[in-house]
C-alpha cells in the first residue's frame, strides 16, 4: 500500500479529521491533504511525527516508513522461534514462565500465535489433546465451535470475553493487522454465535473465570496478562505472557499435588 493510502486509512481508523490530525502534528490541513493525495512527499521526520499522533504500534510505523521509501525506525525482524529473540528478552520470558510454576503460563505474539510456555501449560495442553507449535493460533483454537462447546465450560461466555479483548487490541494494532484479519475470519464463519458479542449487553465483567474440562474434572482459572513496558523491537512489542491462577482449591490441588 502506498504511503498516501496507508496514512489516510490510519487517520480514518483513528476517527480523526484532517484538521484534527494536522493540528496535533503541527502542520496545516492543506499540507496533510497533499500528503494523503500524493501531491506532497513526506520527510522521514514527518512520517514519524504523524505515526506518533496516530498512536501506531512499532510494526505499523515501520510499514508507514517503508511505504514512504524510508528504512525502519526500529527493529522489525520477525524471529523464527523463541531462540531468535535477543538474550535479555528470552531470559526475561524464561524467568517469568519458570517462576510461575507449578501453574500454567504461555507466551503469545500480537496475533495470539503460540510462542512458548512453561511445563505446566504444556502438560495441561497435552491432557486436553492440544498439540502446541508455532502454527497454532490460540484465538482461532478457542473460538472453534467444537472447542467452545466441548473443552470449555460455558464456552460462549469465555470466548465472548476473549473476543472483546482481542477487538480492543486489534483496534490499537490497525485495520490491516493480522489480528484484525483473524477476527474477521472467525466472525464470518456461517452461524458463528458470537458475531455480535461486542454489543454492550454482552460485554464481560472485569474478571472472567475460565473453566476447562480436564479428564473427568473441571478446572477453574483466572488469568493475568504481562507485556514489555518499553520494547525497542516491533516483534517484542506484541509479545504477551498469560499466567493462569487457580480459581478454586480443587484446581490448585491438581497442579500442586495437594
Amino acid at each position: 500500500m502506498e504511503f498516501s493510502a496507508r496514512l489516510k486509512e490510519w487517520r480514518a481508523h483513528r476517527r480523526m479529521s484532517q484538521t484534527m490530525l494536522a493540528g496535533e502534528a503541527g502542520i496545516s490541513a492543506r499540507h496533510l491533504s497533499f500528503l494523503e493525495t500524493g501531491r506532497s512527499h513526506p520527510t522521514r521526520g514527518m512520517v514519524l511525527r504523524l505515526a506518533e499522533h496516530l498512536a501506531m504500534p512499532l510494526a505499523e510505523r515501520n510499514a508507514l516508513l517503508a511505504s514512504a521509501g524510508f528504512a525502519p525506525h526500529r527493529g522489525n525482524r520477525e524471529p523464527r522461534d523463541i531462540g531468535d529473540l535477543a538474550d535479555p528478552v528470552r531470559t526475561a520470558l524464561d524467568l517469568i514462565l519458570q517462576r510461575h510454576m507449578p501453574f500454567p503460563a504461555v507466551v503469545m505474539n500480537a496475533a495470539y500465535d503460540y510462542v512458548t510456555s512453561n511445563a505446566a501449560y504444556q502438560a495441561m495442553a497435552g491432557i486436553l489433546g492440544v498439540t502446541l507449535g508455532p502454527d497454532v493460533n490460540l484465538l482461532r483454537f478457542l473460538a472453534d465451535p467444537a472447542v467452545m462447546h466441548g473443552m470449555l465450560v460455558d464456552g460462549e461466555t469465555i470466548v465472548a470475553a476473549l473476543l472483546a479483548r482481542a477487538r480492543s487490541e486489534a483496534w490499537l494494532q490497525g485495520p490491516q493487522s493480522r489480528l484484525s484479519q483473524i477476527l474477521r475470519e472467525i466472525e464470518s464463519q456461517p452461524g458463528f454465535p458470537l458475531a455480535a458479542a461486542d454489543a454492550p449487553e454482552n460485554r464481560p465483567g472485569p474478571v472472567v473465570e475460565i473453566r476447562f474440562r480436564i479428564a473427568d474434572a473441571e478446572t477453574g482459572w483466572i488469568t493475568t496478562i504481562s507485556t514489555f513496558g518499553s520494547p525497542a523491537d516491533a516483534y517484542v512489542e506484541g509479545l504477551f505472557i498469560e499466567q493462569f491462577f487457580p480459581a478454586d482449591e480443587e484446581t490448585a490441588a491438581m497442579f500442586t499435588g495437594g
